[in-house]
């Protein structure tokens, strides 16, 4: 299985958070130089997301919300945010994870 390409110790962390109409939208800093495989990066996430384990950030059960879907906005770093365009983005909708804006699709 290929793996994104982090230094070690470093892992993705989500900074910041919104909930808006059923929808998470969720900032997610990679904490790496480069990622050479999203696939593989995209999956690491929504397991992190689904097992509630990010290092800053836990989500709340207990608020009875359905969410419908789930947005990943990734950057590699936290500084990038708000300076530079997301790298990419990773929707999580009913078990699917789909990549948005890798080589320039949107």
């Amino acid at each position: 299985m290929r793996h994104a390409q982090m230094q070690e110790g470093n892992e993705p962390d989500v900074v910041a958070s919104r909930c808006e109409n059923n929808v998470y939208d969720l900032t997610v800093a990679a904490n790496c130089d480069e990622i050479k495989d999203a696939e593989a990066f995209a999956e690491k996430v929504v397991q992190k997301y689904e097992e509630n384990s990010f290092r800053t950030t836990k989500f709340s059960v207990d608020l009875g919300e359905d969410i419908d879907l789930v947005r990943f906005h990734v950057y590699l770093r936290r500084e990038e945010i708000g300076e530079k365009e997301e790298l990419f983005q990773i929707r999580y909708q009913d078990g699917d994870i789909i990549l948005d804006g890798i080589n320039g699709k949107r």
